[in-house]
């Protein structure tokens, strides 16, 4: 795939940041899934956390906005405003690049309670800000983490938006399955679409569709087929990326058995090794 990605939490060490910078810069090179499963740590922290300087990279950053009314956001119970409507999305989605931690939380709160309507607007300015380039911004990590609200209602068009022609939004999709397989969301409705990516879409989104769906875990079990059959395909990334998604289906993935064993003999080492731990995983009982 055309850079490293990110995909369901790992040690959360060096190689995050590394891969941050790799992804946003456009680099290219064979990523094991030992890289490719860990993201920077502000992706996956608490909400309540501000994101790490390492993600401030854009000078845009540093401009401190006027603060952001964001609408039914105020204290439970202390004159709390009216619960969001579709009208007050793009107030919220613009609170999400404030500096300041509780603007941003008052921001997920506003987005969470409008629900879809806040989906599409918000993958909009997602859409927006990553075409910019540079790093990854205080308003992108914020995104992310305000997914947490709209998992299910916003799994589908999360899936679609994989499929972008460009890549950092592909990226920036596989990072927000990444931390909303690991919260445990109900990810099921975007199985069907990550299936049609496997079987219809270029390299690059193959490879984002089966990290997706790893992300997803169990409950992407009715895509198994399709990712053995990327087992076969003549992309090494691809092969690693379906072969790390069967191992984290895990035993669900047992259709997929001999299809992991035939790369033993894989001419990547990279693959091999990685196909080797799919099948302990998909083994283990």
């Amino acid at each position: 795939m055309n850079g490293i990605r990110f995909a369901q939490v790992g040690s959360l060490a060096t190689a995050a940041t590394v891969a941050i910078v790799l992804i946003f810069s456009g680099r290219t090179r064979e990523v094991p899934p030992a890289a490719t499963r860990e993201t920077n740590a502000a992706v996956h922290q608490d909400p309540g956390l501000a994101p790490s300087p390492v993600l401030r990279s854009r000078g845009r950053d540093a401009e401190r906005p006027e603060p952001i009314v964001v609408p039914g956001a105020g204290p439970k119970g202390a004159g709390a405003t009216a619960r969001p409507t579709a009208e007050d999305v793009p107030a919220a989605i613009k609170a999400l690049g404030d500096p300041d931690e509780s603007a941003r939380g008052k921001a997920r709160e506003a987005l969470a309670a409008a629900g879809k309507d806040a989906v599409e607007p918000l993958l909009a300015a997602v859409r927006r800000d990553v075409a910019v380039g540079g790093g990854l911004s205080t308003f992108a990590t914020a995104a992310i983490v305000a997914f947490d609200g709209l998992a299910e209602v916003g799994a589908p068009a999360l899936a679609r938006a994989i499929g972008d022609p460009g890549p950092r939004m592909s990226f920036w999709s596989v990072a927000t399955f990444s931390r909303l397989g690991a919260l445990r969301k109900d990810l099921h409705a975007a199985v069907p679409i990550l299936q049609e990516h496997l079987r219809e879409g270029a390299a690059r989104t193959v490879q984002a569709a089966a990290e997706a769906l790893g992300s997803i875990g169990g409950a992407a079990q009715v895509a198994v087929p399709d990712l053995a059959r990327c087992l076969r395909s003549d992309e090494v990334q691809t092969r690693i990326e379906a072969a790390s998604a069967l191992g984290r289906i895990g035993p669900a993935a047992s259709s997929a058995l001999s299809d992991l064993r035939a790369l033993e003999s894989d001419a990547s080492p990279t693959v091999r090794r990685v196909a080797a731990e799919a099948t302990a995983l998909v083994e283990r009982r």
